[in-house]
């Protein structure tokens, strides 16, 4: 659900981020100044009106917008910096990508010449963020599969791969390598290093935890159909 977005590297393409979740804040902007560090600066706005007075001042050729965001939503926000700016090129990072937001966007492009540059991101596709809520509420590696439609050997290797993000330095070939591997638990080291990093906050914990209680009541009658379906079989 990415319509015509294509970053063009400019020499001096600023970025804007408006976000009011501060975790998810810092986290987009780390991210963006590793990924994009010749664009900057990254500017930060944390509601709807400072996005678009921030993007009236700075005319930053890539705007990332939340869409629920206080005093003005990012759909107002891109609309508000496409009539004067129709040039730059919007982002909407969103946790709802509902379909009522996306008709109001593509009606909003309709008006704008020329036809502006834009995407969407759900903010639970970076498998790093969605792999620490699972660790840090405690789901093993063969819930995390049922929850994920994965195989156990995929969940490995996503979390794999999160530890190698999460600790840029490891034990591996090391002197220390023996030791530091019976010594710490990996996953529980790294939810510490999400906490730490600001990549996850209580708030979010509180709502995924709602979410995942409401998931394991289904797959707990999920499994006990299945079991039951083993049994027959037998």
């Amino acid at each position: 659900m990415t319509p015509n977005l294509k970053v063009v590297p400019q020499s001096s393409m600023s970025i804007l981020i408006a976000e009011d979740n501060v975790a998810q804040r810092r986290y987009l902007r780390e991210l963006l100044e590793r990924e994009f560090a010749a664009h900057a600066p990254v500017l930060e706005a944390a509601d709807g009106e400072e996005a678009v007075a921030l993007a009236a001042k700075h005319k930053p050729g890539l705007c990332v917008l939340d869409i629920q965001m206080p005093k003005l939503s990012g759909v107002k926000a891109a609309r508000a910096i496409w009539r004067e700016s129709p040039q730059a090129r919007v982002i909407f990072w969103t946790q709802f990508p509902d379909e009522i937001y996306i008709n109001e966007i593509r009606k909003i492009i309709r008006q704008v010449e020329p036809a502006p540059t834009y995407g969407f991101i759900h903010k639970n596709n970076p498998e790093s963020r969605f792999a620490l809520y699972y660790l840090a509420l405690g789901l093993s590696n063969w819930a995390i599969a049922r929850k994920c439609s994965l195989s156990l050997r995929g969940v490995e290797s996503r979390l794999a791969t999160l530890y190698e993000k999460l600790f840029v330095a490891t034990p591996e070939g090391t002197a220390h390598e023996s030791y530091d591997k019976l010594a710490y638990n990996v996953r529980t080291r790294a939810f510490f290093e999400a906490l730490r990093r600001g990549l996850i906050n209580a708030d979010e914990l509180e709502k995924a935890e709602h979410d995942l209680e409401a998931w394991i009541a289904r797959d707990r009658v999920r499994f006990d159909d299945e079991q039951k379906s083993e049994r027959k079989k037998h």
